[in-house]
């Protein structure tokens, strides 16, 4: 089980140091082991400013050798294209030089959902050339968490009601006029890192579904089972009250537990 890291930051920019960090560390081992460097990523509004950061960085010596995978995205009658996918789009892609067979998105074709996830697990096994019985393993994950503690798109209805494919989980909503196409738990605590953002004030029964102490927040939890290394950032606007403080840790640049 990996070691799960919890981690406040002064503002968004140390914070963004800290996964610009990661993710050179990890593209340098891919990269270094002759395989492509594969990061799964979200659109969720939390991870706008590291996109347009890491995108900024246009001569990116890493970018012919990484692979972006959307991790997961919401659809709806307004964008049948997918929300997350723009926001990617819009972010990061339009900046970077990064050839279109690089970037690993949900369908268009497909109206259907489940038709669109059976696409994309069909080009997940393509690209880790997968046998029978074994799941990608991605090098990083970074997902966002919103105010609500619904870490990306895993939110208790697709956790507990979706159809479950072999590395995909696909929920419908005819409540809400909705579907979300997700990485399946399984695959994600497959990756060596995985890495949450959460920048906006959290609930604190969100701090205490982190840390174990509330049990209705358990969906919160769903990276406990990660091999690798599990990172949870939050910036000075989402730091929880000084009582859940003793389960974080400041990193480098970071606030100190006497800040809050």
């Amino acid at each position: 089980m990996g070691k799960k890291n919890l981690f406040v930051f002064e503002n968004t920019y140390t914070l963004n140091n800290f996964i610009l960090q990661r993710w050179y560390k990890l593209a340098d081992r891919a990269i270094g082991t002759r395989k492509p460097f594969a990061v799964a990523l979200s659109g969720q509004k939390s991870l706008i400013p590291f996109m347009s950061r890491i995108g900024a960085i246009i001569d990116f010596d890493y970018w012919p050798h990484t692979h972006l995978f959307q991790s997961d995205d919401c659809f709806t009658q307004k964008n049948i294209n997918g929300f997350y996918k723009d926001v990617i789009q819009q972010h990061l892609l339009t900046t970077i030089s990064i050839e279109g067979h690089q970037f690993h998105g949900f369908s268009r074709e497909d109206v259907d959902i489940f038709f669109r996830a059976k696409a994309y697990e069909a080009e997940l096994l393509m690209f880790f050339r997968l046998k029978l019985g074994q799941v990608p393993v991605f090098d990083l994950v970074l997902l966002g968490m919103d105010q609500s503690g619904h870490i990306s798109s895993w939110h208790p209805d697709i956790l507990r009601l979706s159809h479950q494919g072999r590395f995909l989980n696909s929920f419908s909503s005819r409540h809400f006029q909705s579907a979300t196409i997700a990485l399946s738990p399984a695959v994600i605590n497959q990756a060596r890192t995985v890495i949450v953002v959460s920048t906006g004030p959290l609930d604190a029964a969100v701090v205490k579904g982190l840390i174990g102490q509330n049990e209705e927040a358990g969906h919160l939890n769903f990276l406990n089972s990660a091999k690798g290394h599990v990172y949870y950032l939050f910036d000075r606007q989402s730091a929880p009250r000084p009582s859940f403080l003793a389960d974080f840790q400041p990193y480098d640049e970071s606030l100190s537990y006497s800040g809050f």
